[in-house]
């Protein structure tokens, strides 16, 4: 009797698309994944959609500049120095905000055919797993991780945003700052779109890395007859081969089209990731600033209180950014020590062919490390995150010096 074969997941494209249409809805992603399958999927986005896109931007740019505009004006009868610096800062931000919310709705629909790709890679990583591996991908798991994340993080905004409205003076001020729950929450969301993308090529990449432990975690440490013991998996029951070298090569292809996946994923989020890094590093600096303007008790009770809140989101998004991208060059380096363990500790029972596919594999993950990074300028890591506590910490030195003047 002839064993029927199971599919990748017939519910793939709705768990995807059940973790990306929170995106559509306020546009930040124009397809739909329900119809990845489509042989029309990778055409342009459609006319309704395209109409979709300069309405909402039309509608966010005008209540963010309305939001904007009842910002407090310099004083012109006493200008100083540390007047003129704290309104350029401001102002030089309110500027960053706005492009930030209008580039990450145009950079979203411009970069439409660059995530279909994404997605469409996505698919052929889990077909390469079934077919060659036997291994079903789970996307159920990943659909409920996003969700509670989401949910987290969105019940974690609102509180903070709430907090601030409560410590208002007036009415006026109670609707300015209810305007400025529009930009702020395209931020936020843009954000919880990037760390989506990547950690889902984090789940790939440690999915490749289980699939490399595992082929070599049941060798025999002899081989006799000439017949190895096939292999054994430790996601689902791996197909029986006697071909080492086939499934390694397997996993090596996976491995190029997540990178792939990276490089994508750089080219859709990169220019608005930098403009984004730039604001929060002046966001996070004037709040510092004024941070320290309080301390002296020269700054009222309700504008601390925005200040702080402002600063709690500024910092939750970078940490967000850093640690998800961190996690990704932490994997990397397992899948490094994998490979090296594994030509180790098998040397003498790899072929020849086999131990120098292994060593050109070792030298892609050197060479073609997965990274994202902002716009090219800067790999989002640990690294970029001390470098940005350092240069804020030097702002703020060169703030206290205009003020004491």
């Amino acid at each position: 009797m002839e064993s029927q074969k199971k599919p990748v997941r017939p519910s793939m494209e709705e768990d995807l698309n059940n973790c990306v249409q929170i995106f559509e809805i306020v546009g930040l992603q124009f397809f739909s994944l329900k119809s990845i399958a489509d042989k029309n999927f990778m055409d342009r986005p459609s006319t309704g959609r395209k109409v979709f896109v300069i309405v909402l931007i039309v509608v966010i740019t005008f209540m963010t500049i309305l939001f904007l505009s009842k910002n407090d004006r310099i004083n012109t009868k006493n200008v100083t120095a540390k007047n003129v610096v704290m309104f350029s800062i401001r102002n030089f931000m309110n500027v960053g905000l706005i492009f930030v919310v209008c580039s990450s709705i145009i950079q979203s629909y411009l970069t439409t055919h660059k995530a279909k790709i994404y997605f469409k890679n996505v698919k052929e990583i889990s077909k390469i797993l079934e077919n060659e591996f036997g291994v079903v991908s789970n996307f159920k798991d990943i659909r409920n991780q996003t969700w509670k994340r989401f949910l987290l993080s969105f019940l974690f905004y609102n509180i903070v945003h709430i907090t601030n409205g409560i410590f208002t003076k007036d009415l006026q001020d109670f609707l300015n700052k209810s305007l400025g729950i529009i930009p702020l929450l395209y931020l936020w969301m843009f954000t919880f779109k990037f760390v989506f993308h990547v950690k889902l090529i984090n789940h790939q990449l440690k999915t490749l890395q289980k699939m490399l432990q595992n082929i070599f975690k049941y060798q025999p440490l002899k081989i006799i007859d000439a017949v190895n013991i096939p292999q054994i998996s430790i996601i689902k029951p791996m197909k029986p081969s006697l071909d080492l070298l086939r499934h390694l090569q397997g996993l090596r292809k996976i491995y190029n089209i997540i990178y792939a996946n990276s490089i994508l994923v750089n080219e859709c989020f990169g220019i608005t990731i930098l403009v984004l890094l730039c604001n929060i590093i002046i966001a996070l600096t004037v709040c510092g600033y004024e941070t320290f303007i309080f301390m002296l008790g020269e700054l009222e009770n309700s504008k601390t209180i925005e200040t702080v809140s402002i600063m709690i989101m500024c910092i939750s998004l970078l940490i967000a950014l850093v640690f998800c991208c961190q996690r990704t060059h932490q994997i990397l380096k397992r899948i490094g020590a994998t490979l090296n363990e594994m030509e180790c500790d098998y040397y003498d029972l790899l072929t020849s062919e086999t131990r120098e596919f292994l060593q050109k594999f070792y030298l892609q993950l050197s060479h073609q490390p997965v990274i994202f990074t902002a716009f090219g300028f800067c790999n989002i890591n640990l690294a970029m995150l001390g470098a940005i506590v350092i240069e804020i910490a030097s702002y703020q030195i060169i703030l206290v010096q205009f003020y004491a003047s």
